[in-house]
């Protein structure tokens, strides 16, 4: 397509329902749309002065850049392809008008509004906030005051089917949602330049979405992904994850998550803890972030495996906390003293002391592997010998719980 033949075909809905139309041919390669613009639209149809309540356009052109500016008729502008034929469009920038955008190729997609849709686009550069944040970001540097915000504050991005190189935020927003789409690299740089945090209160990624590297840099207050994939989650400086829900998502890995970066911590919170210290071979929060998540797995389970599992986990921590088999030799020690003892005060009263350091002896001897100093049979040598094979999967469960937190 050459640029003689770039076509822009406008249809607006006025205030009283009546529907109009015109055709705009242009062999420059750019493309303002302003108040002037469609004004004149509307003088040429013989209704000047109309007031619009909707404004539709359909792009047919190659290689063009579209700019909104100093457009007030409408707070959004609807932009799909012409026949069906999406366009190739340089750059494509709005400060302050809302857009709708369906449909097109985009290399370069900049805006600063208060809502945006974007919607089967292929895009290769977006970013949200950028111009906002940066006239911030100079106030901020001029007045010397960190305490600027440098966010731009806006009330929804929503990403739907489409395919997007790289999407850089710079952004406060109530509601940001990517349905099937693919993102290679997704970041928001809320409280970039300021010590203000910016604050997305509902970052969701669902329906099969894949999103290479996702960066946060800013607050989120519900963070949900459901039934996508995720490559990587980064943690930046101001990063805080108030509540994350991961369902039906595999988030291969992540990088520089602490206990400190979520208000509170679940299963999904620790996966991600664990992804983290594992990169960073750091081996202490490995190990208690995979305590915390075989505690909660283990949870789930039912009738003996539930039992098992809440020996296993009191015994070693599921294998994360081997030094608690210490407490768990002492614990059985003592309880088969205990039997012991009471059997003597109910055949013969009360126990004297050296019967009792006698039991003990017994009790040690026996999980040490003695068999009770030589007992042959009574009631003490079934004790000493429950107590024994008690001891023998103590010690296994030892074992195996040494080579778990440390076999990396």
């Amino acid at each position: 397509m050459e640029n003689e033949l770039n076509i822009a075909k406008i249809n607006l809905t006025l205030e009283n329902g009546k529907k109009v139309s015109g055709q705009l041919q242009f062999s420059n390669a750019q493309l303002i749309i302003n108040d002037t613009l469609i004004n004149t639209l509307l003088t040429q149809m013989g209704i000047g002065g109309a007031t619009i309540k909707s404004c539709n356009i359909d792009l047919g052109a190659n290689n063009i850049a579209v700019n909104i500016r100093d457009y007030t008729l409408t707070e959004t502008i609807y932009f799909s392809a012409f026949y069906n034929m999406p366009s190739n469009i340089s750059i494509f920038q709005s400060t302050g008008t809302n857009v709708h955008i369906v449909n097109q190729k985009i290399d370069l997609l900049q805006l600063d509004c208060q809502t945006i849709l974007l919607a089967d686009c292929q895009v290769r550069q977006f970013d949200v906030g950028l111009s906002e944040h940066h006239k911030a970001l100079m106030q901020s540097s001029k007045e010397q005051n960190p305490a600027i915000p440098t966010a731009y504050k806006m009330k929804s991005l929503d990403i739907r089917g489409c395919h997007i190189e790289t999407l850089k935020g710079y952004v406060e927003c109530d509601n940001v949602n990517v349905q099937e789409s693919s993102i290679r690299s997704l970041c928001f740089y809320g409280g970039f330049g300021s010590s203000v945090p910016a604050t997305i209160k509902r970052l969701n990624i669902w329906n099969y979405s894949e999103i290479g590297v996702c960066e946060i840099h800013c607050t989120v207050t519900d963070f949900i992904v459901k039934d996508s994939s995720i490559s990587t989650v980064v943690a930046k400086a101001k990063c805080k994850l108030e509540k994350i829900t991961v369902t039906d998502t595999e988030i291969l890995n992540a990088h520089n998550f602490d206990k400190q970066h979520f208000s509170s911590i679940n299963l999904a919170a620790w996966s991600l803890i664990s992804k983290s210290a594992e990169n960073d071979n750091n081996s202490s929060l490995k190990a208690e972030a995979n305590y915390q998540i075989a505690k909660e797995t283990y949870k789930q389970e039912k009738r003996l495996n539930k039992i098992t599992g809440t020996l296993f986990g009191l015994c070693t921590g599921y294998g994360y906390k081997p030094m608690r088999i210490i407490w768990a030799f002492i614990v059985l020690i003592i309880f088969a003293c205990a039997i012991l003892s009471a059997k003597f005060c109910i055949t013969h009263g009360c126990i004297p002391m050296e019967q009792f350091i006698k039991y003990l002896v017994i009790s040690i001897a026996a999980i040490a592997g003695q068999s009770g100093l030589q007992l042959k049979d009574g009631f003490e040598f079934w004790v000493a010998t429950t107590e024994y094979l008690a001891g023998v999967i103590l010690f296994a469960m030892f074992v195996n719980a040494l080579y778990v937190r440390y076999k990396d």
